[in-house]
């Protein structure tokens, strides 16, 4: 099965993760994630968590992409927990 991918997450690809793709290099790097979306359409997931950023799932598309400087809580400050 191959995702249904919004403009708005081709645009965000392009802005947040890779801004130097293309349309074409940014839909093919989301569809490198076509089983892992698959599935977590099927599971009802609202996301998929990706090496490089979050793909936010609504409606059975992809919507939107998040960076992963945004899926990460921040480091404490004054070293171990």
């Amino acid at each position: 099965m191959t995702a249904v991918i919004t403009a708005h997450a081709i645009a965000r690809w392009q802005e947040r993760i890779q801004p130097r793709a293309t349309i074409a290099q940014a839909i093919a790097a989301i569809h490198a994630h076509d089983k892992a979306i698959a599935r977590a359409l099927a599971f009802g997931a609202p996301c998929v968590r990706t090496s490089q950023a979050r793909l936010i799932l609504r409606g059975g598309v992809v919507a939107t992409v998040y960076p992963k400087a945004w899926i990460l809580p921040p480091l404490s400050k004054g070293g171990a927990l």
